[in-house]
């Protein structure tokens, strides 16, 4: 983690997003966030904040840990 931001594995967010069966759209509108935000995370252009990662869990209904690399939330 650099400049606050929180380690995301960008694949699993993808995936995580997709077998809800949400778009973009719809994730950016349950975290509160901006849909072309969850575009830059997923393509790893940009880094979540801690905070902005728990946003994403709660909305997909995951643990934070879950849209983490293995090797960190280990």
């Amino acid at each position: 983690m650099n400049n606050g931001q929180a380690p995301i594995d960008r694949q699993k967010l993808l995936m995580r997003r997709m077998r809800a069966g949400l778009s973009r759209r719809e994730l950016a509108k349950l975290a509160q966030l901006d849909q072309s935000y969850i575009g830059f995370l997923e393509r790893g252009d940009r880094g979540p904040s801690p905070q902005t990662l728990g946003a994403l869990a709660r909305a997909l209904g995951c643990d934070i840990t879950e849209l983490m690399p293995d090797e960190v939330a280990a």
